[in-house]
């Protein structure tokens, strides 16, 4: 019995793991992975500084639709963009 129990753990814990990872554009986060789920979907090169600016990016996605599931904007936001690695300037 405890074979089991500790089998199931551990199948639980490597599927938690490998299902954390984004595998398409709908699942991104705020993480290297996402980003170079985001730069393959784009036909982009991973570049470390432009992950800075998309992870920059993705935080402000996230507070503003914040502010729209709380009724405060008129608009959602996405990170599905090709430009979500670029800053305002060079928008």
């Amino acid at each position: 019995m405890k074979f089991c129990c500790a089998s199931i753990l551990f199948f639980t814990l490597v599927v938690g793991v490998f299902s954390a990872n984004p595998t398409t554009i709908d699942d991104l986060s705020n993480t290297i992975e996402s980003y170079k789920v985001w730069c393959q979907h784009h036909a982009k090169k991973v570049d470390l500084k432009r992950f800075g600016i998309w992870q920059s990016n993705f935080r402000l996605v996230e507070e503003h639709n914040k502010n729209y599931n709380g009724g405060l904007t008129t608009f959602y936001l996405s990170m599905k963009t090709k430009n979500a690695d670029m800053t305002n300037k060079e928008y």
